[in-house]
């Protein structure tokens, strides 16, 4: 299905320093930019929904690097403000620790996530092995620009008594982000920031 119409989002200098963030942000974090597609796709009306699936909006991690980026980058001052109750188990601190070096999310949905699945696979088949020691053995093993990643979800896992997995889920797939959870409480700490 072919996309019509004019773009919902504006097209010109404003979709064009967009880009050029976006890429500074690969190149800073991931050591590469994709060269055969746009880190902001533009949507248009009547696009094929199978195409979208990767079209997201800012992730915490690249709303914390752009703004210690753009806005602040002589104190690196921006923090990343968090509703605790709707954290299933970790707090507002911790998931900031987390998403600080979580991957983003086309790298966690093509990469990291089916690394994981199959390397549970292969733990369960070996007797005695540690599931999650051995996950995390070769994630670093076969992801080493992740470590750091995997770092933080072995210690929240230690310090949250939840699985790696339990805590790689928190604020990536669970469905704490699916409802309204901003207060009037953080929104007053925004403003006097």
């Amino acid at each position: 299905e072919m996309a019509i119409g004019m773009p919902t989002q504006n097209a010109g200098l404003t979709h064009m320093w967009t880009q050029a963030l976006f890429s500074n942000y690969m190149v800073m974090n991931y050591g590469f930019c994709e060269h055969d597609e746009a880190r902001g796709v533009l949507r248009y009306p009547g696009w094929n929904p199978d195409e979208q699936r990767y079209s997201f909006g800012m992730s915490p991690d690249q709303g914390m690097w752009q703004c210690n980026a753009v806005m602040d980058p002589k104190h690196r001052s921006c923090r990343l403000l968090v509703n605790d109750k709707v954290l299933p188990f970790l707090s507002s601190e911790q998931l900031s620790l987390k998403l600080a070096v979580q991957p983003y999310a086309k790298i966690m949905f093509l990469e990291i996530d089916p690394q994981i699945k199959q390397l549970r696979s292969e733990a369960s088949k070996i007797e005695f092995v540690d599931e999650q020691e051995y996950v995390l053995r070769k994630l670093r093993e076969q992801k080493p620009r992740w470590t750091a990643y995997f770092d933080v979800l072995q210690n929240l896992s230690v310090s949250s008594g939840r699985s790696i997995f339990e805590v790689h889920e928190v604020g990536y797939t669970d469905t704490s982000h699916n409802y309204p959870s901003f207060t009037e409480e953080l929104l007053n700490k925004t403003c006097e920031a």
